[in-house]
């Protein structure tokens, strides 16, 4: 996994699986190109509210560092990230990335009735994430990684309502 350029959105690359000693290709790249923001509402006489965060803020620039216990949980790899300035100069943002597991509740369970012998799994995903703060907002930008080979982007808007 790259950022890219200074329009970082968490873009992935090269994502791929190891299984019966060879690399299985998942995808090669895989990224949110711009988010649309209409501020509740669409119409012609409102557009001139609407944002293009990605486009027009640069998100890159603007990813936290994130903070164990508040932005991720349990065991946690960090990633650092290196964006571009304005100037094209490399600035270095640590801990901008997060990756570690999630429990996401019962995967299978079966009770034989026989004998009363009960078998569980729970099921896991790996989590590859980022948070962007645009102005009064936070992106929380989240890569689901599951274990039956689903692979999910989540984008969570938070943040406080501008005065």
């Amino acid at each position: 996994m790259a950022p890219s350029t200074w329009l970082y959105s968490l873009t992935m690359n090269m994502v791929e699986y190891y299984d019966q000693n060879r690399w299985r290709p998942i995808f090669h790249r895989a990224a949110i190109d711009e988010m649309w923001v209409p501020y509740a509402d669409a119409s012609p006489s409102h557009s001139y509210k609407n944002a293009f965060d990605v486009g027009e803020a640069g998100l890159g620039l603007l990813a936290n560092s994130l903070v164990l216990g508040c932005d991720c949980l349990g065991e946690i790899r960090y990633m650092d990230v290196v964006v571009n300035n304005n100037q094209g100069q490399a600035l270095l943002l640590k801990n901008a990335i997060c990756i570690h597991e999630e429990d996401i509740g019962l995967l299978w369970k079966h009770t034989e009735f026989v004998d009363q012998r009960t078998q569980c799994r729970r099921s896991r995903r790996l989590v590859v994430s980022s948070v962007i703060t645009v102005g009064n907002y936070e992106y929380g930008l989240f890569w689901y990684f599951f274990q039956d080979g689903t692979i999910q982007f989540e984008g969570k808007l938070t943040g406080i309502i501008a005065p």
